[in-house]
């Protein structure tokens, strides 16, 4: 008897072409529902080259700091500039913690909640010294977003790049009320079984995670600027790479912009639980093209 299990999506194309794809596992275990090329994983951390997008479609001064948009922000916000929040060399304190330990039971919090909290913190160490990835520092920059273009961090990333794109069903979920078609949920494997692992009291703080898509719609992502992507050296080109966990979900895209190769990996279970894992799929899965 065949094994019910999650799985993940996987597209491989080179100047616009397919050269591989599968499709493997379920996208809901309880239905048996089947994972396919139009099944919409949580994207986790793969949104924030989106939002770095978002800031690149408002033309805002990368040099600028966040006083310029929000000027009752603590002084100290004079010293962190856009870049370095989208470089992760910002110094930006956790939001995560304190809103684990705060929010009342059955609250969900939003981006709003997190604003309040940065300004009652101090920067982890002086901003552009070094590097240290960070969540809240996309979280900053959707504020930043929403600030500026006077629209929902969701509406202003569907109105100014997925429509244009034509990524139909890829959307930003910010509260518990949208639907998501062709859903993925996430799942984590025990001992014997699978269980549910899709749910977060921090769901829909947004910016640096938040988006769902699919193959389809990430197939016809145009890659042009880096800004927002890891720029890993590989076999001697400069490639765009992020990779992604959260939850039940482990995804990552890699695109060598010389060749014009995109590899996307998308799934709902918890095999590739580390970045070094997920990595290595990704130069595995390059070889099958070479």
């Amino acid at each position: 008897m065949k094994t019910i299990c999650p799985g993940s999506a996987i597209l491989i194309t080179k100047k616009s072409k397919v050269i591989y794809e599968q499709c493997s596992g379920m996208a809901n275990l309880a239905k048996k529902i089947p994972i396919t090329p139009k099944t919409n994983f949580r994207l986790a951390s793969l949104s924030k080259p989106f939002t770095a997008m978002a800031i690149s479609q408002l033309n805002l001064k990368l040099d600028s700091n966040i006083n310029r948009y929000y000027p009752d922000f603590p002084s100290w916000g004079k010293l962190v500039t856009l870049k370095q929040l989208i470089t992760h060399t910002a110094g930006f304190p956790d939001h995560e913690q304190t809103l684990y330990q705060t929010i009342k039971p059955g609250y969900l919090p939003y981006i709003c909640d997190v604003l309040a909290i940065f300004k009652k913190s101090q920067p982890i160490f002086k901003p552009g010294s070094h590097y240290q990835y960070s969540d809240a520092g996309y979280v900053m920059l959707a504020l930043i977003i929403e600030k500026i273009s006077g629209q929902k961090y969701s509406q202003f990333l569907k109105e100014k790049i997925f429509t244009p794109l034509g990524m139909k069903t890829t959307q930003v979920v910010d509260n518990p009320n949208v639907k998501i078609p062709n859903q993925a949920l996430g799942y984590l494997k025990d001992e014997n079984s699978w269980i549910l692992y899709d749910f977060d009291p921090l769901n829909y703080v947004v910016g640096d995670e938040g988006i769902y898509s699919n193959l389809n719609d990430l197939a016809k992502l145009k890659l042009t600027n880096p800004l927002g992507w890891f720029t890993p050296k590989i076999n001697g080109q400069t490639g765009f790479y992020h990779d992604a966990f959260w939850l039940g979900f482990k995804n990552f895209l890699l695109y060598l912009p010389n060749q014009k190769i995109s590899i996307i990996y998308l799934s709902n279970n918890s095999l590739l639980n580390c970045d070094q894992k997920r990595w290595q799929m990704a130069k595995k899965l390059l070889k099958m093209i070479r």
